[in-house]
């Protein structure tokens, strides 16, 4: 899957609250930078 398509993954869901959106978007960078580094 391209980055780009990991992108659009986050912005296609519907969130409920704002807390909501921000701990996907949060959850995303951490999983994308975290498997970065291990190259």
């Amino acid at each position: 899957m391209s980055e780009r398509n990991n992108t659009k993954l986050v912005v296609d869901e519907d969130y409920r609250t704002r807390q909501q959106a921000k701990q996907s978007l949060f959850e995303y960078i951490e999983v994308f930078y975290n498997r970065q580094r291990r190259h």
